[in-house]
């Protein structure tokens, strides 16, 4: 049982993989929720209900993640795309909002750039960004490798879950305490591991070959609250680097806009679930009146 609302269900993909997902509410288009690395769909438990009021509202948990099957092929980012749109053309809507966190918000743009056709817009939460100086790093290429092999230690250290319950202190004490134990079992730590190894062939490889300039609109969230440096790539400098990192985004994009979270450091989906739902909910109703100019210009035979 989950603490996100909705009801489960499971597409089987071409390769015989199932993907777990909850639909909740009615209405299109339908908003779709991309997780960070490393969480489950349990992360959006606190955006869910605010959506699911005017639209339908789908979120998934990644392959190996929550109740998904694991995938054995590599984990790159052209590899979660491909699911990510498997589940959008199985959900069969005319075009869907995106809505992603961090390791998401790359995940939505590879998609957009395959198939501008099914997406009406898209909301990135906090996401990474290739751009960002602090991914290109020798310090921070050896801290991923290190966590690249020390994750399954960390797991049955309780480290794992230690940083769960670190990060999820906003969320609801029942959405908290689920994705304490699902976001830390020994399969869910090894898709994200399987992620995490990927992670760097994938920033470089986006840097290399920028995606194309979609032109859907595009709303990027930036948590902009001050933090403490515990790591490093941490702390004020590096909130300072995405928020750079995130404006520039905005503002190369036709019809992009950037939105400050005050209240938030990384996990602006936990502690500010209004602020994300409200900028989702104003694509889905920026899609849905463009819909009756649609059909004014399409052939009626």
């Amino acid at each position: 049982m989950t603490a996100v609302p909705g009801t489960s269900r499971r597409l089987v993909l071409a390769d015989g993989r199932a993907l777990h997902y909850r639909t909740a509410g009615s209405g299109s288009p339908t908003v779709v929720l991309e997780a960070g690395m490393g969480c489950s769909l349990a992360g959006w438990a606190a955006v869910v209900p605010g959506l699911a009021e005017q639209t339908t509202v789908v979120a998934y948990d990644r392959a190996g993640y929550g109740q998904s099957d694991p995938d054995p092929q590599p984990r790159t980012l052209p590899r979660l795309a491909a699911d990510l749109l498997a589940l959008l053309e199985h959900l069969d809507d005319r075009r869907v909002v995106l809505v992603g966190h961090s390791w998401g918000g790359p995940v939505i743009r590879t998609a957009l750039a395959s198939r501008p056709d099914l997406i009406a817009g898209a909301v990135l939460c906090d996401p990474s960004d290739e751009d960002m100086e602090l991914f290109h790093t020798r310090a921070a290429a050896r801290q991923r490798r290190w966590m690249v092999k020390a994750l399954p230690t960390m797991r049955r250290l309780g480290l794992v879950e230690l940083g769960v319950k670190a990060s999820t202190k906003g969320l609801p004490p029942a959405v908290a305490a689920e994705m304490a134990t699902t976001d830390s079992t020994a399969r869910h730590v090894a898709a994200m591991q399987a992620e995490l190894a990927a992670f760097e062939d994938d920033v470089a490889q986006l840097r290399a070959r920028p995606l194309p300039v979609p032109e859907a609109p595009v709303t990027i969230i930036t948590g902009v609250k001050e933090t403490r440096k515990l790591l490093p790539g941490t702390g004020d400098a590096a909130r300072n680097a995405v928020l750079a990192a995130n404006e520039r985004r905005a503002a190369s994009y036709p019809h992009g806009r950037h939105v400050s979270a005050f209240g938030s450091t990384h996990y602006v989906p936990f502690t500010e679930p209004e602020l994300v739902a409200t900028e989702a909910l104003a694509l889905v109703d920026a899609a849905r009146a463009e819909e009756p100019t649609r059909s004014t210009t399409e052939d009626p035979r």
